[in-house]
């Protein structure tokens, strides 16, 4: 409320950085910061952006890209623009490069190394999970490899699928959309919504076994049901 008062006076501004809470508060009419913040969403960062946050720091260190555009693409794909994902991939590549002796030029086998590091895919699905909700979750886990775009009703329908029954379209519209565009894993365009991070699918393939995963958050449903 003090906060409020100072902003209102223009005294003071303020910044509130943060995720799920900031955002429920930001909406919740009960909640002191109903209606105060502005929202202001951090969306992934362009393919031009990506590349100087890429090459330049390579350059400072005297190390040179081979195939420039082709790196960078790799990059910004698996990545989706988000930064911390290309910043983890970027600091995998330096130790990688580094114990090539006298190497300084970076080539394409030097990110598949980086990819194959299994603590940098588990990097890569944590950042994207976030703080999803568990259905959120199982949307990501369910999306198959090589599918651009889903509708409402394909999510819907491939979670009851996988046995969650009793999901509803309000609580996909209230609590698993938000969540999936909150940390930038589909965009909407019409009624349809668009895979951002398109080699995630792949990723989840490799560093983790979907059944197990899928089955751990099943379970955990049945078991708040019956709480």
């Amino acid at each position: 409320r003090t906060f409020r008062s100072l902003s209102n006076e223009n005294r003071c501004q303020f910044v509130f950085s943060g995720e799920k809470l900031l955002m429920r508060s930001i909406n919740n009419a009960h909640s002191v910061l109903f209606n105060f913040p502005k929202q202001v969403k951090l969306s992934p960062l362009r393919r031009d952006v990506v590349q100087r946050l890429v090459t330049e720091p390579f350059e400072m260190l005297n190390i040179w890209l081979e195939d420039v555009d082709d790196l960078i693409q790799q990059i910004y794909e698996i990545s989706a623009g988000h930064p911390n994902i290309v910043q983890t991939i970027c600091h995998a590549l330096v130790e990688i490069i580094d114990d090539d002796k006298h190497a300084n030029l970076l080539k394409r086998t030097h990110l598949g190394r980086a990819l194959d590091i299994h603590q940098i895919q588990v990097d890569i699905v944590e950042t994207i999970w976030g703080q999803m909700h568990p259905y959120a979750k199982l949307v990501t886990l369910l999306w198959r490899e090589g599918v651009p775009e889903l509708t409402l009703k394909d999510m819907m329908d491939m979670m009851q699928t996988a046995g969650l029954q009793n999901i509803l379209t309000q609580q996909m519209k209230s609590d698993v959309i938000p969540d999936l565009e909150l940390y930038n894993f589909i965009r909407q365009e019409g009624y349809r919504f668009v895979l951002i991070p398109v080699y995630f699918p792949t990723i989840l393939d490799f560093m983790t076994d979907k059944t197990v995963e899928i089955q751990a958050i099943l379970e955990k449903q049945i078991r708040s049901n019956a709480l």
